[in-house]
């Protein structure tokens, strides 16, 4: 019998610049949003002084304005900047919607200030 699925990983590396943005998310967001929309909110939000846990909880509440119909989990990557990691995860009906996971430990997420 042929082998459908690989255990074998496919993996690359891609050499970051200083101003590179990394999101990370499942089909939650990517349903909704094409990667160059959301990559555009991404640095418009970042030259706004926003920080990665801002901006991936902002990426979060957009997929589920625009209505996705899955969980949303987004990882947001300035990568070589101190506390430049964050992660925000919401279902469609979760208590937990909101919380942000920040180095392995959930908390509370604030509303973005307007």
């Amino acid at each position: 019998a042929e082998d459908f699925v690989s255990a074998t990983p496919f993996t690359s590396s891609v050499p970051f610049a200083g101003d590179d943005i990394l999101i990370v998310a499942c089909d939650g967001l990517w349903d909704v949003f094409k990667y160059a929309e959301a990559l555009g909110i991404a640095v418009a939000r970042r030259h706004e002084g926003k920080n990665p846990q801002e901006v991936a909880r902002i990426l979060v509440s957009a997929a589920l304005q625009k209505g996705t119909f899955d969980n949303v989990s987004v990882v947001v990557v300035w990568p070589g900047e101190p506390q430049g990691l964050a992660a925000v995860g919401a279902g469609r009906n979760d208590s937990n919607a909101g919380r942000a996971v920040v180095g392995g430990e959930a908390k509370k997420a604030r509303r973005p200030r307007k």
